[in-house]
C-alpha cells in the first residue's frame, strides 16, 4: 500500500498510474495478471520517467554496460531513439 501512495505522489493522474503500475511491477518481478509485450513495457517505463521529470530532474546512470543483457540495451536504445525524436534529433 505504501508503494501505491508513493506512486500517487509522483504520478497524480490515475490513468497514467493504471498504465504504469503493471509495467513497473513486471520490471521488479512482481507477479501480475497481464503479460505485456516489450513495446508495452518500454512505453510504460518511459512514461514513468517522463512523469517523474515533471517534478524534478531525472538522471539515469548506467554502470558496467558491458554486462547488460539484451533487454537493457534495447531499452536504452529505445530511450535514446525517443529522446532524439522529442529533442529535434539531438540525443541527450
Amino acid at each position: 500500500m505504501h508503494q501505491t501512495r508513493e506512486l500517487e505522489r509522483w504520478i497524480p493522474n490515475a490513468s497514467d498510474r493504471e498504465f504504469i503500475l503493471p509495467r513497473l511491477a513486471q520490471l521488479l518481478g512482481v507477479p501480475t495478471a497481464q503479460s505485456l509485450s516489450r513495446g508495452e513495457l518500454f512505453s510504460g517505463w518511459r512514461l514513468f520517467f517522463e512523469r517523474l521529470a515533471e517534478h524534478l530532474p531525472v538522471v539515469g546512470v548506467v554502470e558496467d554496460l558491458q554486462w547488460a543483457d539484451y533487454g537493457m540495451v534495447d531499452f536504452l536504445d529505445y530511450l535514446l531513439d525517443w529522446d532524439s525524436l522529442t529533442t529535434g534529433g539531438e540525443a541527450a
